[in-house]
């Protein structure tokens, strides 16, 4: 059974500002794949190491997911202990 865009985009909504960024890359380098190359794509400007160069400066202007990593790593594990003991034993 096909997955449709609802359940991507509702998916692509759990995940972190980083791995969005990620995921917007992937689709990004699947969808120039498949178009035609543009004259400004073929000129001797389009030196593909500077391109990555550029895009990984640019990645690095973004801000740090929030939460951070380990932030949500503890709330993941608060979150799966209160439904499993319930809210009166969850230590925080």
């Amino acid at each position: 059974m096909p997955v449709t865009l609802a359940e991507v985009q509702q998916l692509a909504e759990q995940l972190t500002p980083a791995e969005q960024a990620q995921l917007i890359a992937h689709l990004a380098r699947r969808l120039a794949a498949t178009l035609p190359a543009t004259p400004a794509q073929t000129g001797a400007g389009a030196d593909p190491w500077t391109k990555l160069a550029s895009f990984w400066r640019e990645m690095e202007t973004l801000a740090p997911p929030s939460p951070d990593p380990s932030e949500q790593l503890l709330a993941d594990r608060r979150s799966r202990q209160q439904m499993i003991e319930g809210s009166d034993h969850v230590h925080t």
